[in-house]
């Protein structure tokens, strides 16, 4: 008996277990649930969420419109749905959001962003969870004491369980900054709820289900913290599964952040993440009432990642104002082995205040990266450096603007830095700029590529510097094609030099079809140089080089150069070919030098070797003192070892021979005509040809245009008779012009012409009276007066058009004979 009744009462215990059992899975949440009304607060609402967890097609919690609860210990969400049972806390009905306010000063106190600390809702753990439009506020300020550091907290229940598939949407997140740094709106993080308060590391992750994933933050106004919002994923290697992955933060507003800490303040900061998407923002530390920041502020940072996948960052809006502190815009800095990289179409503005400032700051690798279509709005600071578009990777660097700035100070000046791996930089734009410092100016800064870039219709005008200016500076390694820029409007009104291209080092370097003119240095020791190449190997082809002033200059060592070449470097070579340079400037001052062309001579060969082919280079400058206005200057006397044998064609002149207006000078020693410079240089420049009867001062008479702006600036007048027309030689692989244009003698040609013409220009001028030169191969020829028939071969070659025939005339004794037709052979 005693046997049956023991088996008996295990019989009932074991139904009463199954029907408690039941009795739990039915209580499972489902369906819509009010707020007021099912439940009387959101706690009580979670409380049982939790307990109950979720049942079949999810659980809707509307809260109503205008609610609000106070707490004084944070609401922590355990419960996790699924995609066919979701969680949802949506505000139900018009009118104002629903607010949490959280009125204590908080128990767990951090001042290390990222670590455990207060929140106002902590989702720990959970998946398929949605917040809509339900606001949170912390009314106690923060300090490195007290106060509640997080708006919305997602932290991990494990290395194997993270939060998923998690939104926080339509909400406004109020926090109390105070003096702690550590305040954020919306905290992803890599704790678990044992984590310390004095580190931001995190837990490890032993699967991918630890990690969080699928995270949207969307439509937020994050205010009054001196963070919005921050993701920190696990700090995994190789394969980096682990990373936080699939985030999208769109379409937030994030204001009045910073200011009252010393701590650095982001607006959004992120790290260890794969594929993210950061999307219409709005990014304003000032706005709404907000604090100039006094350190470091961040508007968007994406940090260190190993390999971000792809990475999204577009057509957000960040303004930021600091005091002194420095400030970076956007700032990416992690690698993608196999994604995409796109910083596109973003807006950046500034404040007045001091400290570095930043625009678009990447630094990182990436398969595939963009940074197109940004601007930078019009700011004024007093003074620091600027970096507008920082990038040390490789990609495309399209259509961005920097509509201007005003700064002053010591720091030098980086409007576009591009550096360190093959680029593709075209279509942007700096203007309007107006820099007081006495910094280096570097405009485009071109560096220490090792790989084939491309860089071209690239603008840079309406700029004023103190300081030393470049409007492109080029400091690349290897392969660097810079085309169809244009360096316009530049002035420089301290004793530093301006030179519209620079360049230094570098092998495979060619600039083609750029337009360098209207640069001016107002002060009396300031120079101007076109373009100036200190070192390297470079090909300088097409380009349209003009308008360069000095007014007040005092420098018989040239105050202006259209090119200068001093380099010195063994086994380099410059190949100098096509190019108008025009140069007309006046000066007050006491002595005035400039040239057209300035070379560094040298006695070794191949030591800045220069090939100077179907160039015009014409200098009208005026001349003062002991000033000379030369077409070509080289460095020292009797040294042609370095000026190639190749160069010929040219078209030179300085004006009417004087010995202050030269074709040529080296050293001290010049060359008034062209037929001394021609016998000097010999056998260079056999075809060179000087000034015909034209004003080239005045438009329309040689130059359909002056005017920098013009498209036919420097272009000859269509139709002149001129030896310019068909009087260069052909150049392999140089087959268009400046305008892009087929030269005389390429396929694709269209004109009539048989050789190409001197000068950037494929014009269609006449030629209809070429200049003749004869070489007999017979020494004899001056002295053969023996009574017999003699043979004669001459060589004839015209510096204008194609000879196809020639006829010899000669006289006896005075009497002129029968004219002889020559064979052409």
């Amino acid at each position: 008996m005693r046997i049956s009744t023991k088996l008996k009462s295990l019989h009932i215990l074991a139904v009463v277990l199954m029907l408690l059992s039941t009795s739990n899975l039915l209580a499972q949440l489902t369906g819509t649930k009010t707020i007021p009304g099912n439940y009387a607060t959101l706690t009580a609402a979670v409380a049982d969420l939790n307990t109950q967890g979720v049942g079949t097609g999810g659980v809707t919690f509307n809260v109503a419109s205008g609610y609000t609860q106070s707490i004084t210990a944070p609401i922590i969400i355990t419960a996790t749905g699924t995609a066919a049972n979701p969680i949802v806390f949506q505000k139900s009905g018009t009118g104002a959001n629903p607010v949490i306010t959280r009125t204590d000063a908080g128990t767990t106190n951090s001042t290390i962003l990222g670590a455990q600390a207060d929140a106002i809702v902590i989702i720990e753990g959970s998946d398929f969870l949605t917040f809509n439009g339900i606001n949170l506020t912390a009314s106690v300020a923060s300090s490195t004491t007290t106060g509640i550091e997080y708006g919305f907290y997602l932290r991990k229940v494990s290395g194997t369980n993270g939060c998923k598939n998690v939104t926080i949407t339509n909400s406004t997140i109020t926090m109390n900054r105070g003096t702690a740094g550590v305040t954020t709106g919306i905290m992803s993080s890599n704790n678990d709820a044992l984590s310390t308060t004095t580190s931001a590391t995190g837990i490890f992750l032993a699967t991918v289900g630890g990690r969080n994933e699928n995270l949207t933050f969307s439509n937020n106004t994050i205010r009054n913290a001196n963070n919005g919002i921050y993701v920190r994923g696990f700090a995994a290697s190789t394969p980096f599964d682990l990373y936080d992955v699939n985030i999208n933060v769109t379409g937030n507003t994030i204001q009045q952040y910073g200011g009252n800490s010393t701590a650095t303040c982001y607006g959004l900061y992120m790290i260890y993440y794969h594929d993210v998407t950061v999307t219409n923002n709005t990014v304003n530390n000032m706005a709404n009432g907000g604090v100039a920041g006094t350190n470091l502020i961040y508007g968007l940072m994406l940090s260190s990642s190993s390999d971000f996948g792809d990475l999204t960052i577009n057509n957000n809006n960040v303004n930021l104002t600091t005091t002194s502190g420095s400030k970076y815009a956007i700032y990416s800095s992690g690698s993608g082995a196999t994604g995409t990289l796109n910083i596109n179409n973003n807006t950046i503005g500034y404040g007045s205040g001091t400290g570095s400032t930043y625009g678009i700051y990447r630094f990182g690798t990436a398969a595939i990266a963009n940074m197109n279509g940004n601007t930078i709005s019009s700011f004024t600071q007093t003074s620091g450096i600027f970096y507008g578009f920082y990038n040390t990777g490789g990609g495309t660097i399209s259509n961005n603007t920097i509509a201007g700035y005003t700064m002053g100070g010591t720091s030098s000046q980086y409007p576009f830095y591009l550096s360190n791996a093959s680029m593709t930089v075209f279509g942007n734009t700096m203007s309007n700029v107006n820099y007081t410092g006495t910094g280096t100016f570097y405009g485009f800064f071109l560096g220490s590529g090792n790989n084939t870039s491309t860089f071209y219709n690239n603008t840079a005008s309406s700029i004023s510097c103190a300081g030393t200016t470049y409007g492109i500076y080029a400091s690349f390694n290897n392969g660097l094609n810079v085309y169809g820029n244009s360096v316009t409007g530049i002035t420089a009104t301290g004793t530093g030099n301006l030179s519209g291209i620079y360049q230094t080092g570098g092998s495979g370097i060619t600039f083609n079809r750029n337009k360098i003119a209207n640069l001016t240095a107002t002060n009396a020791g300031g120079s101007v140089f076109g373009m100036n190449i200190v070192s390297g190997i470079t090909t300088v082809t097409n380009n349209l080089i003009g308008d360069l002033k000095t007014p007040i200059a005092t420098n018989t060592n040239d105050a202006i150069r259209g090119i200068s070449i001093t380099s010195t470097t063994s086994n380099t070579s410059h190949n100098v070919a096509y190019n108008t340079i025009y140069l007309n400037a006046t000066s007050t001052g006491a002595n005035f030098s400039t040239s057209g062309v300035y070379h560094n001579s040298n006695a070794t060969a191949t030591s800045s070797n220069l090939i100077l082919r179907n160039n015009i280079i014409i200098n009208q400058c005026s001349v003062s003192g002991t000033g000379v206005a030369t077409a070509i200057r080289r460095s020292a006397a009797t040294q042609l070892n370095n000026f190639d044998a190749a160069s010929n064609n040219n078209m030179l002149f300085a004006g009417t021979p004087a010995a202050n207006r030269v074709i040529y000078m080296e050293g001290t020693a010049v060359q008034q005509s062209l037929a001394n410079y021609q016998t000097l240089v010999a056998p260079r420049e056999l075809y060179a040809m000087t000034g015909e009867a034209f004003t080239y001062s005045t438009a329309g008479s040689f130059f359909i245009s002056l005017t920098p702006s013009s498209a036919d600036f420097l272009k000859p007048v269509a139709g002149i008779n001129t030896q310019v027309e068909g009087g260069a030689i052909q150049i392999t692989g140089i087959t268009n012009d400046y305008a892009n244009v087929v030269r005389a003698g390429n396929t694709g040609y269209t004109g009539t012409g048989a050789a190409p013409d001197r000068g950037a220009f494929e014009f269609n001028g006449v030629t209809t009276a070429p200049q003749i030169t004869i070489t007999a191969s017979n020494p004899s020829i001056a002295v053969s007066c023996t009574p017999s028939t003699h043979a004669f071969t001459f060589n004839i070659a015209s510096s204008g058009s194609a000879v196809t025939s020639a006829v010899l005339s000669y006289a006896f004794n005075g009497v002129a004979q029968p004219n002889i037709t020559l064979t052409n052979t």
